[in-house]
């Protein structure tokens, strides 16, 4: 049998033998093609002439393609041979045929704007067989949610008030954040660590007053050897007694033990008195405190601690810190120093001054009969504010002196007389208690002194600024607002001009709805819980009512205001034993309770227009 007919590997032309003899139709790599579209290379045309042609293998026609059809893919041979003006035919159209696919090409490129993707690599018989899909996971744990700011804030809070010794930073902390957390869930919590604080404070405050109390009665006792003190002694000894708490049971072996050695030395025969010391002794003072400024705001009532001695120039006395420290120093009565030159000094009252402090006119300091001698005087006292004062301390000096407020120096001034005038400096003294100690230095003279006084900016009288020469026992602001700023925590009302110092007032409308403090005091009332404010009606007012929730179900309490001039100003002032469950002033008192809100109203009586104005609200424990 002949070569059976074979197709060509690009058009599908059926190929006989006889194209295969006349040189029309050759095989490549396995394949026959025609001269049309494949020319055979020269090499292979060459090794053609050199022996016959191997017979294509038989490739059976596809069913149902027409000869136009293109074949599936067929073993490729060596190229058949073929002539050499075939060859340069086929070389021809192969070159058209490459410069016509590069133009296409380039026309695609250009309109799709990127070559298109590889197809995807065929798979090798040599590839490993498919692996079988890994079985699902367990889902991993749920992420929690994240944290929003309320709960980062009050978790910081948390961890900073179980680590803070200090429970006033910590309060500090809470109104910082109270704002940010009202209305949401975490306000609770911020409640429950201020109250906390709050018992930490009042705590560590007791403990504070106990301890110079206490401190307090121990210097009277080794001052006042006969008893003559014993009045006051057993004031404090009383009055600490109150704040004692756990340490009631020593208080009372302390005041028992008093007693007893007061009774057993009034009981003893009295022996006559020795002659006087030639040495200065300290001369015991009369109460205190509290006392006030004179009318011209001069300080009368101090505690003196020297003489000391002194180089006999202007600014010998700033030599030394003669207190170790100075700055820092507290004074207490009857505590004893030594001197540099070897005598013992201590803190004793002196009697109230004339129209200046003159100290070699005080007895007990023994400077009267050296008038020449140069010498250093410490004076002190405690000042008691009830409200923030901006103020002028006014000073007249004979030589110099050094001044320190609250352990911070603000005044150093030497080389001055009687004569000078007042060297003035502004101070703002916060409510509560400011100890202020004078270092004064004289280079001999028998003017050796000093005055103070303490006015408004305008030079007037401040008021509510008092005396002590012992730390004060301060009533603790728990809540106070002037409406200097505004309104504050109130709701309703307005602020007008009209205050009882010329600046502004709320102002409280006629009806029942009245204004509200929005605020919680949760410090619990004690015996000595005060609440008092001014209250100026615009009409004569019979009825103006003052109400307290505090907290829960059927837990108002009420005081009332009765028959109020217009156009006057009224100071209102009442214990928590004053207000009363009951309308009619009976039933359990506000003792024991804390304020969630209080409410300032009027009759609806009172004409159309009427208007009450309150000023300097405070809650004072």
């Amino acid at each position: 049998m002949g070569r059976p007919i074979v197709y060509c590997g690009i058009c599908g032309k059926s190929l006989r033998e006889e194209e295969f003899s006349k040189g029309r139709a050759h095989v490549v790599d396995n394949a026959s093609y025609c001269t049309g579209c494949r020319i055979v290379p020269e090499p292979l045309a060459a090794a053609a002439t050199k022996s016959p042609p191997t017979p294509p293998p038989i490739v059976p026609k596809p069913s149902g393609a027409s000869s136009k059809s293109l074949p599936s893919a067929t073993p490729r041979r060596a190229h058949a041979p073929v002539p050499e003006e075939s060859s340069s035919l086929g070389l021809v159209i192969g070159i058209g045929v490459v410069v016509l696919a590069i133009i296409v090409l380039a026309v695609i490129l250009m309109s799709s704007g990127g070559p298109p993707a590889p197809p995807p690599a065929m798979p090798t018989t040599n590839a490993p067989p498919p692996r079988a899909p890994d079985p699902p996971r367990p889902p991993g744990p749920r992420p929690s949610p994240p944290e929003d700011d309320g709960q980062a804030a009050i978790r910081t809070l948390e961890a900073f008030a179980s680590s803070s010794t200090d429970p006033q930073a910590v309060l500090d902390r809470c109104e910082e954040l109270k704002p940010k957390l009202r209305g949401t869930p975490q306000l609770s919590r911020l409640e429950a660590v201020e109250a906390r604080a709050i018992e930490a404070r009042n705590l560590r405050s007791r403990e504070q007053k106990l301890t110079m109390s206490l401190e307090n009665v121990k210097n009277l006792r080794e001052f006042d050897k006969e008893f003559k003190k014993r009045e006051e002694v057993e004031s404090l000894l009383k009055a600490a007694m109150d704040i004692s708490g756990p340490r009631k049971a020593e208080v009372e072996k302390l005041l028992a033990e008093y007693q007893k050695a007061a009774a057993d030395f009034a009981a003893k025969p009295r022996t006559p008195a020795p002659l006087p010391s030639p040495s200065p002794a300290p001369t015991p003072g009369g109460r205190l405190g509290p006392y006030d400024l004179d009318e011209g705001g001069m300080v009368r009532h101090w505690l003196v601690l020297g003489p000391y001695g002194n180089r006999k120039d202007r600014s010998g006395f700033q030599d030394h810190d003669l207190l170790k420290t100075e700055v820092d120093h507290v004074p207490v009565l009857g505590q004893e120093f030594t001197t540099r030159e070897g005598t013992k000094v201590r803190w004793q009252q002196a009697g109230p001054a004339g129209d200046r402090v003159v100290f070699r006119s005080m007895e007990a300091l023994g400077l009267g009969s050296k008038p020449a001698a140069p010498a250093i005087v410490f004076v002190a006292c405690w000042l008691s504010v009830e409200k923030e004062s901006h103020v002028r301390f006014r000073m007249l000096v004979d030589d110099g002196y050094l001044m320190w407020l609250d352990h911070k120096r603000i005044l150093k001034q030497s080389g001055q007389g009687w004569g000078s005038p007042e060297m003035a400096q502004e101070v703002t003294l916060s409510p509560g208690p400011h100890l202020l100690v004078l270092k004064v230095g004289s280079v001999g003279g028998e003017d050796f002194g000093f005055r103070l006084r303490i006015t408004t900016l305008a030079g007037e009288p401040v008021p509510g600024v008092r005396v002590w020469n012992q730390e004060p026992v301060m009533p603790r602001v728990l809540y106070a607002e002037h409406f200097n700023q505004g309104r504050g925590s109130w709701v309703g009302g307005e602020v007008v001009p009209g205050g009882v110092e010329g600046t502004t007032a709320l102002s409280v409308p006629k009806g029942k709805s009245g204004v509200y403090l929005e605020k919680r005091i949760l410090e619990k009332a004690g015996p000595s819980w005060t609440l008092r404010f001014k209250v100026k009606p615009s009409v004569d007012l019979k009825y103006f009512e003052l109400l307290i929730w505090a907290g829960r179900d059927h837990s108002n309490f009420r005081y009332h205001l009765r028959n109020l001039n217009k156009d006057q100003w009224n100071q209102v002032e009442m214990k928590a034993a004053e207000l009363n469950i009951d309308w009619n002033g009976k039933g359990a008192t506000f003792e024991g309770e804390a304020v969630h809100g209080l409410r300032l109203y009027m009759d609806d009586a009172m004409p159309d227009g009427s208007s009450v104005l309150i000023d300097d609200f405070e809650i004072l424990e």
